[in-house]
């Protein structure tokens, strides 16, 4: 590879002396960090008798255990002392084209008989994938092949790497600070370190606002969880092959498409130094972490629509009105010319005034993504790369939560389609190349249980792909229209298999560095290749059909009716408050502890968080005073942690017990609880989270709309409940719509409603009962419906809107895919996270009895069926209307239908989704 000569960054200084002067120090920024810094300069006090070593050499060769290797870039006079270096023991890379030096991982008695070789003139702490770059040499490239690389890549070496690339290529890239990380604490300095959250924006011709303005622009988050590596490493290296000529993929979309590549958390991926911590999050080793410098898992941060746990700290650069003033200092909302990318740190972040200084200092990364990613004229699509633990799928494909239009359910299938083609064509092979090396991984994985991967691809929901569901999301706050203070984009996450906490220490295996780079290189193409073909929205077909629907008007929920006022408004608020306990657990190894915490009789609810200390692996199970099992979770408590939220706890002593999986490590939980007490039924997000409520009006039959709107020959209309009273569902023997979908019981105790009912059913039309209406079906006579009793009919409760799958070959479930099981996402809605929401259901005995085909169930309940031949049809929860009892500062949406249940729906009404044939 042909490499352009470096170019000296600063007056009269060669760029090798400025690396050396400054290694260590810069952020991944081409501007100074904020905080404290650490220097990696040579101590006079450290070249006596031998060759001149780091501080940051120093720190960690004095702690090392006899068996512990160091990685140790050693600086040489000429290449008669490399020789000699080379006859220690260990196995060495080295470099004589320009400086002479060698790497190698050394143990300290490799590293004293490195001192004793003449020649051997500096030792310094080597970090990243390549270990020269601190000496301006880059002998395999900026960012090393995974075949060349020694680790994985530095948060220095990543600074330097990308400064390099911008002077180099500055027409196609531009490096942009946007903001302060919290900082992590520095053992060197004994200080808090804080680093630059950074975007790099890769187009043609990048710093022509104009032409940048009206190009489409794709940003991909980079590795957000410090612990999930994937993201940083792929993206990086497509940045220079796209630049240096190595990439045929990407480079021709330049002129049509804006790529942005965002590292937010600088905090998780620089912790891997020695030296480096967590503040409330100590551990016996290092590595990288999930959270950022101050503790926090930085995607629960985001200000997502509908349910808010009172534990994080959505962070809102608009401040307590949700308004933006105008009047901060920051980048891009205040006028800071963004080609500078200059930020003078948390009073330059661009957060409106009235922002609470709590915010300003736990999650100051977030608020500057926020602003930054809003000051763009639009971002088209915004994918999230992640990384899991062990999984049958080597990547899996992660649709956001909340509300969505067919035609986008409709693009984000075409794209996830894509991107199983392109990733069964080229990780396939590659699984079985490295299926012994993947063998070898999972049975030495922490997280217990691990699985190698069978294929390559899979994707869902949230809740399908990993078995639980979120918010503060960036992901799915990126996804929230521009008026809810998103981005409008089409989001999505994509998770990479082995690639978190899975470990006490992360390693730099080959086989799974190829896996992980491959795999993300894959996706970030075919993403890019999908926006520039224009995406795919299709529209739903109706096959000529008329679907009618009922109106409701009890289903709306509006925020003036809350029992204080919206940001539009002044408040007139209840009392709200937060009760907080937290505690750290030690566990020895395969050790076992419980702790118990007495709360109030009052509380409105409660979010339970146990969160590792270090790569902890914990079984953790929690009861209520009366002894009852409330949550249970198998190694949550450890590795990404666990959280739940309770409504409505009962008063008095509660009590986690956990229990550590690792026979020969100890550990640590820190366990927090934090309780909503509130006056009002709705407690008031400004007493608790400093944040007015946003003002809204929504309705689930808002969803007809949209669904009209991408609709092709058939029609959506609305009745009145009046009207069916009436007669107006029959006109002259035939039904008025070919379909009638009810989703609510307004009018469950009315006979008249229900002869009308099956007077339509009898003229030939199809009724759909989801949600609450389900208890008509003991109301109905026809199709069946006189053999099923009222008490056949029961509200059910669930952490999730999913149900359990019986028949795939069911026609209700044409057109999905195993996976499916989610019918939309609970906590856009308002509903707690992973907490009881409501389904209906039928037993499926009596359903079956009554001639009824049960296509899934809920245990012994039928909560997606179809009566006498599909002439009425169930889905036991689809469109159910929002929830006004917790915490949603920042709105509540229409609705919130998965592709899954917008499949059933029209599989219920006869008509045909576009992705039918994927």
């Amino acid at each position: 590879m042909d490499r352009d000569s470096p170019r000296s960054p600063a007056g009269g200084v060669g760029r090798r002396q400025f690396l050396r002067a400054t290694a260590g120090v810069g952020a991944l920024s081409l501007l100074p960090a904020t905080g404290a810094r650490r220097s990696d300069r040579i101590d006079p006090a450290m070249t006596q008798g031998g060759p001149t070593t780091t501080r940051a050499f120093e720190f960690v060769y004095e702690r090392a255990r006899p068996e512990t290797t160091i990685p140790t870039l050693i600086e040489l006079d000429d290449e008669a002392a490399l020789d000699a270096v080379t006859e220690v023991d260990a196995e060495f890379r080295t470099l004589t084209d320009g400086a002479v030096a060698a790497y190698a991982e050394l143990t300290r008695q490799q590293v004293d008989e490195v001192r004793s070789v003449d020649g051997a003139a500096t030792l310094r702490y080597a970090t990243g994938s390549n270990p020269f770059w601190i000496l301006g040499e880059y002998p395999d490239g900026v960012f090393p092949s995974t075949d060349d690389a020694v680790d994985f890549i530095g948060v220095e070496q990543a600074a330097d790497g990308l400064d390099l690339l911008e002077h180099r290529h500055p027409d196609r890239l531009r490096v942009r600070a946007l903001g302060p990380s919290p900082g992590v604490a520095d053992a060197l300095d004994d200080a808090v370190r804080s680093r630059s959250v950074t975007v790099a924006e890769l187009t043609a011709g990048v710093r022509d606002e104009a032409a940048l303005a009206e190009r489409e622009t794709i940003a991909f988050v980079c590795s957000i969880h410090g612990d999930e590596r994937s993201g940083a490493e792929a993206a990086l290296r497509l940045i220079e092959d796209v630049l240096e000529d190595d990439d045929e993929t990407v480079a021709p979309l330049l002129d049509d498409l804006a790529l942005l590549f965002l590292f937010p958390n600088p905090d998780g991926w620089a912790s891997r130094a020695p030296w480096a911590e967590l503040r409330g999050n100590p551990s016996p080793y290092s590595t990288f972490r999930r959270a950022t410098g101050s503790g926090v898992d930085p995607n629960r941060q985001y200000p997502t629509v509908g349910y808010v746990n009172p534990q994080y700290h959505p962070a809102e650069p608009d401040g307590t009105d949700l308004a933006d003033d105008g009047d901060g200092t920051g980048l891009v909302a205040d006028g800071v010319d963004p080609s500078t990318g200059a930020h003078g740190g948390e009073a330059a972040l661009g957060a409106d005034p009235d922002v609470g200084e709590e915010y300003r200092e736990t999650v100051p990364d977030s608020l500057a993504v926020v602003e930054a990613l809003r000051g763009y004229e639009s971002v088209s699509y915004l994918f999230d790369l992640h990384g899991m633990y062990a999984s049958e799928a080597m990547v899996k494909g992660l649709v956001m939560n909340g509300e969505r239009p067919p035609a986008e359910a409709a693009d984000l299938t075409a794209l996830n389609e894509a991107v199983d083609d392109a990733l069964t064509a080229t990780l396939g092979p590659l699984l079985d190349e490295h299926a012994d090396a993947l063998e070898r991984i999972a049975e030495n994985s922490d997280a217990g249980g691990a699985s190698v991967p069978e294929r390559a691809y899979e994707y869902g929901t949230v809740a399908d792909t990993i078995g639980y569901t979120t918010s503060g999301g960036l992901a799915t706050w990126a996804s929230h229209p521009t008026e809810l203070g998103g981005l409008g984009a089409t989001a999505m996450a994509f998770e990479m298999a082995f690639d978190n906490s899975f470990e006490r220490t992360r390693e730099a295996y080959p086989a799974l560095l190829d896996l992980h780079v491959t795999g993300f290189l894959e996706v970030i193409a075919t993403a890019a290749r999908h926006a520039a073909d224009g995406g795919s929205a299709q529209s739903v077909d109706g096959g000529g059909a008329t679907t009618a629907y009922i109106e409701a008007p009890s289903l709306a929920r509006r925020a003036d009716d809350l029992p204080f006022g919206t940001a539009d408004a002044e408040p007139e608020a209840p009392a709200t408050e937060l009760v907080e306990r937290e505690r750290t657990v030690p566990l020895d190894p395969d050790g076992a502890a419980t702790t118990s915490f007495d709360l109030p009789a009052d509380l409105h609810s409660v979010s339970v968080n146990a969160a590792p200390a270090g790569a902890t692996a914990a079984d953790a199970r929690l009861y209520g005073p009366d002894g009852t099992l409330a949550r249970a979770s198998a190694g949550g408590a450890g590795l990404a942690g666990e959280n739940w939220v309770l409504p409505e706890p009962a008063g008095g002593e509660w009590s986690l017990q956990m229990s550590n999986r690792r026979s020969t490590v100890p550990g640590a939980v820190t366990v927090r609880l934090t309780g909503v007490v509130a006056d009002g039924r709705s407690p008031d997000p400004e007493s608790a989270l400093g944040y007015r409520q946003r003002p809204y009006e929504v309705s689930p039959l808002a969803f007809f709309d949209a669904y009209a709107d991408d609709l092709t020959n058939g029609d959506v209309a609305s009745l009145a409940r009046d009207d069916i009273r009436n007669g107006g569902l029959v006109d002259g023997g035939d039904p008025v719509a070919d379909s009638l979908v009810v989703n609510h019981d307004e009018g469950a105790d009315d006979a008249e409603y229900a002869s009308a009912l099956d007077d339509y059913v009898a003229a030939g039309g199809t009724l759909v009962l989801t949600d609450a209406s389900v208890g008509l079906l003991g109301a109905l006579s026809v199709a069946g419906a006189d053999a099923i009793a009222p008490d056949d009919v029961q509200e059910i409760t669930r952490p999730l809107a999913a149900v359990e799958r019986e028949s795939d070959d069911h026609p209700l479930l044409a057109a999905t895919r195993p996976v499916q099981r989610e019918l939309w996402h609970s906590p856009t809605l308002g509903y707690l996270v992973q907490s009881p929401v409501p389904l209906w259901g039928v037993d499926a005995d009596a359903f079956e009895a009554a001639g009824g085909s049960v296509a899934a169930r809920n245990g012994s309940a039928a909560t997606i069926a179809s009566l006498g031949d599909g002439r009425v049809q169930v889905v036991g929860s689809l469109l159910p209307p929002a929830t006004q009892e917790y915490l949603h500062p920042f709105g509540l949406a229409d609705h919130a239908v998965t592709t899954f249940g917008l499949t059933v729906l029209a599989n219920a009404v006869g008509h045909e989704v576009p992705w039918s044939d994927a």
